[in-house]
């Protein structure tokens, strides 16, 4: 893009945190001599604002499915003239259902540009999508895709049910540092932190329900130590870089095999140590074929 002036890019992230996540990262790599502008398309976010980078000539886009249909349907948007389309955590976006909206704005883009799907576990539909849409590609893998990395200490809980909520409390007592705990509904992660917070913990909770404003606050006093309970929907699980959680744990059990893969991911960042607890219930024990 240096090379060519009037080259552009497409970056596509299922979370609106992973897309300002990925943003921050692009902007701390091009400098000010490099002079290439950016924008950032998610939702929640004034589209005003966006209106005015892509204005600007911003020849870098990032952002979610939803948020760049709308700017393509607007006309604010021109596709045009990208090179390069990358798709980031691809397994992600097509769980999320978002297959119609990625397939719409590929109408938009040009034959002739190079796709990069990266993805942390390659399931099924990826293999598809990517016969589908890339041409002789070719696969780099970087370790395990399925297997998580070696330092984190994974270990299973057996607890009854009704005695969920009090061995997570005995956890985090015994335990320092920051926690991650995952569990399976929004309505679930606002109910606990309700009840938390009456105990006098520090805690916090993140979903796809919340307005974006909400989401970054959570996110930043997690990242400055300021909260030390995140209570999480899979929202949270896919490459949220947040380097200091010690502990995950797995309050319910993730609906897929990937995306525990994806969850206790969250420790154990660049090269640290982590820990991960999944509570096993007699009920899921039997469901499983565990033990």
């Amino acid at each position: 893009m240096i090379l060519d002036k009037n080259a552009f890019a497409l970056v596509m992230c299922p979370t609106r945190e992973l897309a300002t996540q990925v943003m921050e990262a692009i902007k701390s790599i091009i400098s000010d001599k490099i002079n290439i502008k950016s924008a950032l398309l998610i939702g929640g976010e004034s589209m005003q604002k966006q209106l005015r980078q892509l204005g600007n000539r911003s020849r870098i886009i990032v952002g979610t499915p939803g948020r760049i249909n709308d700017h393509l349907k607007r006309k604010s948007l021109n596709l045009s003239a990208t090179k390069y389309l990358v798709l980031d955590e691809t397994d992600r976006m097509l769980d999320m259902g978002f297959t119609p909206q990625i397939e719409m704005i590929l109408k938009f883009v040009p034959k002739d540009h190079q796709t990069l799907l990266f993805s942390a576990t390659l399931p099924q539909n990826i293999l598809r999508i990517s016969d589908r849409y890339l041409s002789k590609p070719e696969r780099i893998s970087t370790g395990a895709t399925s297997v998580p990395i070696a330092k984190i200490k994974q270990e299973t809980l057996q607890v009854f049910k009704e005695n969920k909520y009090d061995e997570l409390i005995d956890q985090f007592l015994a335990r320092k540092g920051s926690i991650l705990v995952f569990v399976k509904t929004k309505r679930g992660a606002d109910k606990m932190v309700k009840k938390l917070k009456e105990e006098g913990h520090s805690a916090d909770a993140i979903h796809g329900d919340l307005r974006q404003s909400k989401r970054d606050r959570v996110i930043n006093s997690f990242r400055k130590g300021l909260k030390r309970i995140l209570i999480a929907t899979d929202v949270a699980a896919r490459g949220l870089d947040i380097p200091l959680i010690q502990h995950v744990i797995n309050y319910d059990l993730p609906q897929v095999p990937e995306d525990y893969v994806h969850r206790i991911g969250r420790t154990a960042r660049a090269g640290s140590e982590g820990s991960a607890l999944t509570f096993l219930t007699r009920l899921m024990i039997d469901q499983c074929g565990i033990l």
